[in-house]
Protein backbone atom coordinates (compact mmCIF):
# COMPACT_ATOMS: atom_id res chain seq x y z
CA UNK A 1 0.00 0.00 0.00
CA UNK A 2 3.09 2.24 0.79
CA UNK A 3 4.31 1.81 -2.43
CA UNK A 4 1.07 2.13 -4.60
CA UNK A 5 0.97 5.29 -2.41
CA UNK A 6 4.45 6.65 -3.46
CA UNK A 7 4.17 5.24 -7.29
CA UNK A 8 1.10 7.59 -7.67
CA UNK A 9 2.81 10.65 -6.06
CA UNK A 10 0.89 10.46 -3.42
CA UNK A 11 1.21 10.54 0.92
CA UNK A 12 -0.95 10.95 3.54
CA UNK A 13 -1.21 14.19 5.95
CA UNK A 14 -3.23 12.79 8.50
CA UNK A 15 -5.43 9.98 9.31
CA UNK A 16 -8.79 9.55 11.05
CA UNK A 17 -9.43 6.54 13.51
CA UNK A 18 -12.45 4.43 13.21
CA UNK A 19 -15.33 6.27 14.45
CA UNK A 20 -19.49 5.75 15.62
CA UNK A 21 -20.88 4.82 19.05
CA UNK A 22 -18.61 1.24 19.14
CA UNK A 23 -15.50 2.83 18.34
CA UNK A 24 -15.47 6.12 20.22
CA UNK A 25 -13.58 6.90 23.08
CA UNK A 26 -16.66 7.34 25.20
CA UNK A 27 -17.88 3.24 24.91
CA UNK A 28 -19.31 2.54 28.45
CA UNK A 29 -19.77 -0.95 28.03
CA UNK A 30 -17.06 -2.88 29.57
CA UNK A 31 -16.59 -6.06 27.76
CA UNK A 32 -16.40 -4.05 24.27
CA UNK A 33 -13.65 -1.57 25.63
CA UNK A 34 -11.17 -3.89 24.95
CA UNK A 35 -12.05 -3.86 21.18
CA UNK A 36 -12.45 -0.46 20.47
CA UNK A 37 -8.91 0.36 22.54
CA UNK A 38 -7.74 -2.21 20.37
CA UNK A 39 -9.14 -0.84 16.97
CA UNK A 40 -7.09 2.67 18.12
CA UNK A 41 -3.82 0.78 18.98
CA UNK A 42 -3.74 -0.51 15.20
CA UNK A 43 -4.66 3.05 14.11
CA UNK A 44 -1.63 4.78 15.43
CA UNK A 45 0.29 1.29 14.53
CA UNK A 46 -0.80 2.12 10.51
CA UNK A 47 -0.06 5.93 11.00
CA UNK A 48 3.54 4.94 11.81
CA UNK A 49 3.98 2.13 9.38
CA UNK A 50 2.31 5.00 6.89
CA UNK A 51 4.22 7.98 8.88
CA UNK A 52 1.56 9.72 9.58
CA UNK A 53 2.20 11.91 12.63
CA UNK A 54 -1.44 12.84 13.84
CA UNK A 55 -4.50 10.76 14.07
CA UNK A 56 -8.25 12.27 14.64
CA UNK A 57 -10.15 10.47 17.34
CA UNK A 58 -13.49 11.12 18.12
CA UNK A 59 -14.24 11.14 22.03
CA UNK A 60 -17.82 10.34 21.37
CA UNK A 61 -21.59 11.91 21.86
CA UNK A 62 -23.32 8.92 23.75
CA UNK A 63 -26.02 7.39 22.96
CA UNK A 64 -29.50 6.13 23.63
CA UNK A 65 -28.08 2.79 23.37
CA UNK A 66 -26.18 3.03 26.49
CA UNK A 67 -28.93 2.72 28.41
CA UNK A 68 -28.20 3.86 31.99
CA UNK A 69 -24.10 4.33 30.86
CA UNK A 70 -25.14 7.65 28.95
CA UNK A 71 -24.32 9.81 31.30
CA UNK A 72 -21.82 12.45 30.98
CA UNK A 73 -20.00 12.06 33.92
CA UNK A 74 -19.85 8.04 32.86
CA UNK A 75 -19.14 8.50 29.71
CA UNK A 76 -16.37 11.28 30.12
CA UNK A 77 -14.13 8.99 32.70
CA UNK A 78 -14.27 6.17 29.85
CA UNK A 79 -12.54 8.75 27.94
CA UNK A 80 -10.49 9.66 30.70
CA UNK A 81 -9.12 5.80 30.57
CA UNK A 82 -9.22 5.36 27.17
CA UNK A 83 -7.00 8.39 26.57
CA UNK A 84 -4.59 7.17 29.35
CA UNK A 85 -4.44 3.89 28.09
CA UNK A 86 -3.82 5.17 24.38
CA UNK A 87 -1.27 7.74 25.11
CA UNK A 88 1.79 5.23 25.39
CA UNK A 89 0.76 3.75 22.44
CA UNK A 90 0.55 6.87 20.71
CA UNK A 91 3.84 7.85 22.24
CA UNK A 92 5.76 4.69 20.80
CA UNK A 93 4.44 5.34 17.42
CA UNK A 94 5.28 9.41 17.62
CA UNK A 95 1.88 9.66 16.46
CA UNK A 96 -0.41 13.12 18.20
CA UNK A 97 -4.07 12.08 18.66
CA UNK A 98 -6.05 14.62 17.61
CA UNK A 99 -9.11 14.69 20.33
CA UNK A 100 -11.99 16.61 17.56
CA UNK A 101 -14.90 18.90 18.95
CA UNK A 102 -18.26 17.96 17.70
CA UNK A 103 -21.47 19.33 19.44
CA UNK A 104 -22.54 17.34 22.66
CA UNK A 105 -22.08 17.73 26.07
CA UNK A 106 -19.32 15.43 26.51
CA UNK A 107 -17.05 16.94 23.81
CA UNK A 108 -17.33 20.54 24.13
CA UNK A 109 -14.70 22.62 23.96
CA UNK A 110 -14.12 23.17 28.28
CA UNK A 111 -13.91 18.96 28.47
CA UNK A 112 -11.40 19.35 25.47
CA UNK A 113 -9.10 21.46 27.16
CA UNK A 114 -9.89 19.86 30.26
CA UNK A 115 -8.00 16.28 28.42
CA UNK A 116 -4.90 18.31 26.71
CA UNK A 117 -4.76 20.09 31.08
CA UNK A 118 -5.13 16.41 32.56
CA UNK A 119 -2.44 14.75 30.52
CA UNK A 120 0.14 17.48 29.60
CA UNK A 121 0.94 15.08 26.50
CA UNK A 122 2.88 16.00 23.53
CA UNK A 123 0.49 13.45 21.82
CA UNK A 124 -2.67 14.79 22.81
CA UNK A 125 -3.96 18.21 20.77
CA UNK A 126 -7.40 19.45 18.75
CA UNK A 127 -8.59 18.77 15.44
CA UNK A 128 -10.81 21.74 14.77
CA UNK A 129 -13.85 20.87 12.83
CA UNK A 130 -15.48 23.68 11.59
CA UNK A 131 -18.36 22.29 10.40
CA UNK A 132 -18.94 21.06 13.57
CA UNK A 133 -17.88 24.26 15.38
CA UNK A 134 -20.51 25.48 13.21
CA UNK A 135 -23.27 23.33 14.45
CA UNK A 136 -22.82 24.68 18.10
CA UNK A 137 -22.10 28.31 17.47
CA UNK A 138 -25.94 29.57 17.17
CA UNK A 139 -29.89 28.06 17.74
CA UNK A 140 -31.47 27.76 14.69
CA UNK A 141 -35.06 28.15 13.54
CA UNK A 142 -35.29 24.35 13.10
CA UNK A 143 -34.11 21.03 15.67
CA UNK A 144 -30.29 20.76 14.79
CA UNK A 145 -27.95 17.75 15.76
CA UNK A 146 -26.95 20.08 18.80
CA UNK A 147 -30.39 20.02 20.31
CA UNK A 148 -30.93 16.78 19.77
CA UNK A 149 -27.52 15.46 21.47
CA UNK A 150 -27.91 17.69 24.20
CA UNK A 151 -31.58 16.46 24.98
CA UNK A 152 -30.29 12.56 25.00
CA UNK A 153 -29.03 13.74 28.41
CA UNK A 154 -32.13 15.83 29.43
CA UNK A 155 -29.67 18.85 29.01
CA UNK A 156 -30.49 22.37 27.36
CA UNK A 157 -28.08 23.20 24.91
CA UNK A 158 -25.48 25.46 25.27
CA UNK A 159 -24.29 26.99 22.54
CA UNK A 160 -20.82 28.38 22.00
CA UNK A 161 -19.97 30.92 19.26
CA UNK A 162 -16.03 30.75 20.73
CA UNK A 163 -15.20 27.10 20.14
CA UNK A 164 -11.92 28.01 17.66
CA UNK A 165 -10.71 30.88 20.31
CA UNK A 166 -10.67 28.46 22.88
CA UNK A 167 -9.49 25.98 21.18
CA UNK A 168 -6.98 27.30 18.86
CA UNK A 169 -3.78 27.09 21.39
CA UNK A 170 -3.84 23.58 21.04
CA UNK A 171 -4.81 22.95 17.91
CA UNK A 172 -2.79 20.58 15.29
CA UNK A 173 -4.78 19.78 12.39
CA UNK A 174 -8.42 20.93 10.93
CA UNK A 175 -10.95 19.35 9.31
CA UNK A 176 -12.54 22.36 7.64
CA UNK A 177 -15.68 22.48 5.27
CA UNK A 178 -18.65 24.34 4.99
CA UNK A 179 -22.78 23.38 6.18
CA UNK A 180 -23.70 26.92 5.61
CA UNK A 181 -22.36 28.77 8.13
Amino acid sequence: YRKDMADAGLTFNDAHAPFGVWDDLDLPIEELRPLMLNRHKLSLQICDLLDVRTCTIHIGNGDLAFGELNKVDILWECVRRSLEELLPVAEKYNVVICIENIWSPVNTPERLLALIDAFKSPYLGICYDSGHANISTCKRDVENNAERQWAKFGLKTVWDDKILEKLQPHIVNCHLHDNHG
